[in-house]
């Protein structure tokens, strides 16, 4: 469940900053998010296991 939540926020960014570079105004999210985000995932992944 964690796992599909994760997935859906990564996704939910992969879209995001498609979106904004369609209308060129580059990254929606700063790195630090990013960062954030990928221990998240990292987390959930740990979780399954």
């Amino acid at each position: 469940m964690l796992l599909r939540k994760a997935w859906l926020l990564q996704q939910t960014i992969t879209y995001q900053r498609k979106k904004k570079d369609e209308m060129g105004q580059g990254k929606e999210l700063s790195s630090f998010e990013e960062v954030r985000i990928s221990n998240q995932l990292n987390y959930a992944i740990v979780e399954m296991h």
